[in-house]
């Protein structure tokens, strides 16, 4: 249809134009004539052109879109310095206060005289290493149980509250426990991490005859 209307307009104005020409003046009314069924052609072919069937057709559902899979964040592996830190200090206290031997044996078929000989053991051993590796002193300088005013702000950190608890601050109670805290902390660091993990608190010892 658009062709032929292209074609029926480019002849409507040639006829036009050769109409308004002097050497034709005699036939300017066939030139009209002509125009004018083009102009009734192009008429009759809008009338009688089918029109494009209507879509029945039901669209199909629009699907939402998936968002993309987040990838999962790596697992936190453990820190090897901190692993090798803490078994170090299992072994500075089972070396020179036997602290896990005397944790993980059942003392309750021993006496309380030799619980009290070990413990002995373990207290000086363990005091030792504490002082190597720490610098402990108490949270709170006064005295168990005198009575004492938590700071604003410290409690649930430096101090823990028992008892009524729900007093608005400040807040004053008996000091039940002095608390300990360290202002240094010099725990045995590895030089370079090995390949394997540290697991060894102590070796076995064999005594050769």
């Amino acid at each position: 249809m658009k062709l032929y209307a292209i074609l029926a307009g480019v002849g409507i104005g040639v006829l036009n134009c050769l109409s308004l020409l002097p050497a034709t003046a005699g036939y300017g009314r066939f030139f009209v004539a002509g125009g004018l069924a083009l102009a009734l052609w192009l008429v009759f072919r809008a009338l009688v052109q089918p029109s494009p069937p209507p879509d029945y057709s039901i669209p199909e559902p629009v699907k939402p879109v998936q968002p993309l899979p987040q990838p999962e964040p790596p697992k936190a592996e453990p820190s090897f310095a901190a692993e090798y830190a803490a078994v170090s200090l299992l072994g500075a206290l089972q070396e020179k206060g036997r602290l896990v031997d005397f944790l993980m044996d059942d003392v309750a078929a021993y006496s309380n005289e030799q619980v009290g000989a070990a413990a002995r053991v373990v207290h000086q051993g363990g005091r030792q290493v504490l002082k190597e590796f720490f610098d402990i002193g108490p949270v709170s300088t006064e005295a168990e149980g005198s009575s004492v005013t938590v700071p604003e702000g410290a409690a649930g950190s430096s101090f823990r509250l028992i008892g009524k608890v729900g007093a608005a601050a400040p807040q004053s109670g008996q000091l039940v426990h002095k608390g300990w805290q360290t202002s240094r902390i010099d725990l045995p660091r590895p030089s370079s991490p090995p390949t394997k993990q540290p697991s060894l608190i102590a070796p076995a010892q064999v005594e050769l005859r």
